[in-house]
């Protein structure tokens, strides 16, 4: 194999495992407000936000997410009309610690629970 192939095949592989370690698949609550909200994030890049931690879903939708940006797409926005908008955010992750920076967004009330910064939920896993 040629050094080239060789070297683009190591970026490959050690890139795809940053990748996925910085990824944003899980189950996050806010750092400082401990069973308030859950925000999970999905292999299949579906999101749902549990507002009460009851376990059901309180608003569903999609997101991309590359290069530290996440696009948010609300499918079910549980009866607020000004969500109808992507929300795009800068996403941060520090180990189990993830803070959003918002680039563009209209739904306020998505605006005001990305302010906080979540941890990642090992205990209790849904």
């Amino acid at each position: 194999m040629k050094p080239i192939a060789v070297a683009l095949l190591i970026m490959l592989v050690t890139g795809t495992a940053v990748y996925a370690a910085g990824g944003l698949t899980g189950t996050w609550q806010y750092a400082n407000q401990r069973g308030a909200l859950r925000l999970t994030f999905a292999d299949n890049y579906s999101y749902r936000v549990d507002w009460n931690n009851d376990g059901r879903a309180d608003i569903n939708g999609i997101y991309e997410y590359w290069d530290e940006r996440v696009i948010f797409r609300d499918e079910f926005p549980a009866g607020t009309t000004d969500c109808t908008s992507p929300g795009v955010y800068a996403a941060h992750r520090e180990g189990d610690r993830l803070t959003f920076s918002v680039y563009s967004d209209d739904c306020l009330p998505r605006r005001s629970a990305l302010r906080e910064a979540f941890v990642l939920d090992r205990e209790n896993r849904r």
